[in-house]
């Protein structure tokens, strides 16, 4: 009996032992640990569809008919509330079958060819985002007498809002010079970062300190932004507004009409005359909203320049004036918090070939 006592006990022993070295080993994750990659929305082709070939159709039949499904991930941490998904393809080759598109509770239908949905991004509760799929039918035409195949392409072309956040520490210091003696408690130096789990990336943040009257000092931060994935960046501001008035707060009122125009390959500028049509394509693109806030502070007292930013060769830099109070003689570390709003896209294609049917008799 003492024997079988001893046995648990060590067995007891050994499983409490492994348990505790399990949990010692696991890593708990914080934002921080999320906020990597220039990821954003990645969606693709599921392997198969659309097929590598197809017959041309048959007439009064459903030969020619094929599947497509694009599965959507969410691998960054923003969160997508408005997302469309538009699809292309040469209407002389292919058709859409109508009411074909299969969808989920995270997307509806806009027109025949587009679709709007919505993906959560990275999150402590979902460490690995939104994932989701949509599934549509397509059908082959039929090709010309003296042809006996044809390749044809079949796009996918995402849209959709996304935000970058990031926390850089800063150290505010009134005597950058060192002109009064005493230890510090920090050192103003850049903070040079490679992303922070999104497409649009804080790559640099340089702090000057401007000694004033009175021993207090005047703040500025030169703020790099780029475009570090693989798509473009969409504006949400009305490309015909006055992007120069104070009014314009993107974070606040993005304007999300421009995302669905961006999709689709039909953008209308018909009505327009040629220099509003320049300034709507100018400001269709590459515009980025910002605020900065201190963490010691309840809102922001930023002025920045040039706001909104616009994004030239992939990058911009922004100046940012502190507006607060900051107290005369002290150096100090504190968080910056900085934040970025935009719109994005992206385009996939997948090459199928048509082949003449051997079925349809001549």
């Amino acid at each position: 009996m003492k024997l079988k006592i001893l046995a648990l006990v060590i067995i007891s022993l050994i499983v409490f032992t492994a348990c505790s070295l399990g949990s010692k080993q696991t890593k708990i994750i914080t934002e921080a640990d999320l906020r990597h990659g220039t990821s954003g929305l990645v969606f693709n082709f599921l392997q198969g569809t659309p097929p590598d070939k197809m017959y041309e159709s048959s007439p009064n039949s459903d030969e020619g008919t094929f599947p497509v499904a694009v599965l959507l991930e969410n691998q960054g941490t923003g969160t997508i509330t408005n997302g469309f998904l538009n699809l292309g393809y040469e209407t002389n080759y292919l058709s859409l079958v109508q009411g074909s598109w299969y969808l989920n509770d995270i997307a509806v239908p806009v027109d025949f060819s587009t679709i709007r949905f919505i993906l959560e991004g990275k999150s402590l509760e979902n460490t690995v985002g939104g994932k989701s799929s949509v599934y549509l039918q397509m059908k082959t035409g039929m090709l010309d007498p003296q042809s006996q195949s044809k390749t044809s392409a079949v796009t996918m072309t995402a849209c959709y809002d996304y935000e970058t956040k990031a926390t850089v520490p800063v150290c505010i210091d009134t005597d950058p010079y060192n002109l009064k003696k005493g230890v510090k408690a920090c050192t103003i130096k850049d903070a040079v970062f490679t992303d922070q789990g999104a497409p649009l990336a804080i790559t640099k943040v340089e702090t000057k300190s401007l000694p004033q009257a009175g021993g207090s000092a005047k703040l500025e931060f030169y703020i790099t932004v780029e475009n570090k994935g693989l798509g473009e960046v969409v504006s949400l501001v009305d490309p015909l507004g006055d992007l120069k008035t104070k009014e314009v707060r993107i974070l606040e009122t993005p304007y999300m009409e421009t995302l669905k125009k961006a999709c689709s390959p039909k953008i209308i500028l018909e009505e327009l005359d040629s220099d509003k049509k320049a300034t709507y394509l100018k400001n269709l693109w590459n515009i980025v909203g910002l605020k900065v806030q201190l963490s010691t502070d309840e809102e922001d007292k930023f002025d920045c320049s040039p706001q909104p930013i616009r994004l030239i060769d992939k990058k911009a830099v922004v100046r940012c004036v502190y507006s607060g109070f900051i107290q005369p003689n002290t150096d100090y570390m504190t968080v910056l918090n900085i934040f970025l709003k935009y719109g994005y896209t992206h385009t996939i294609t997948k090459s199928i070939e048509i082949q003449k049917n051997p079925s349809i008799q001549k």
